[in-house]
């Protein structure tokens, strides 16, 4: 009788965890509308002006990577004065300008400066 019941809960527990298992899958019936065409204010958008010409900030990064079973996440401060970024992710922090790179690592406590190669014209 022992015997019995172990053997189905050992089944009852393994078909519950192939059931959940298995991906959940929507059916998607709605079509998106077609793309329109951009106007003219958004034609005369610059990224990359705006990108080179954006001010000082200071930002957390977060993201979560999920499967049905697992994921990873992780997470970066992210800071800009002036012409330098910084960048910290907890075990490496990245400082770069328009010539160098710096890196601290905080795990073995190295510090490692390496040149960027910019043309003269950017600078």
């Amino acid at each position: 009788m022992k015997r019995l019941l172990i053997i189905l809960t050992v089944s009852a527990f393994v078909v519950c965890a192939a059931k959940g298992q298995v991906p959940n899958v929507k059916s998607t019936t709605q079509e998106e509308p077609p793309l329109g065409q951009l106007t003219d204010a958004e034609r005369a958008l610059d990224f990359r002006s705006i990108v080179a010409n954006q001010p000082n900030f200071v930002a957390a990064e977060i993201f979560f990577y999920g499967e049905g079973f697992g994921g990873f996440s992780a997470k970066r401060h992210v800071a800009r004065k002036g012409d330098r970024y910084s960048i910290d992710t907890g075990y490496v922090k990245v400082i770069t300008d328009r010539v160098s790179e710096i890196r601290l690592n905080d795990g073995n406590k190295t510090f490692e400066q390496t040149p960027m190669f910019v043309s003269i014209e950017a600078l």
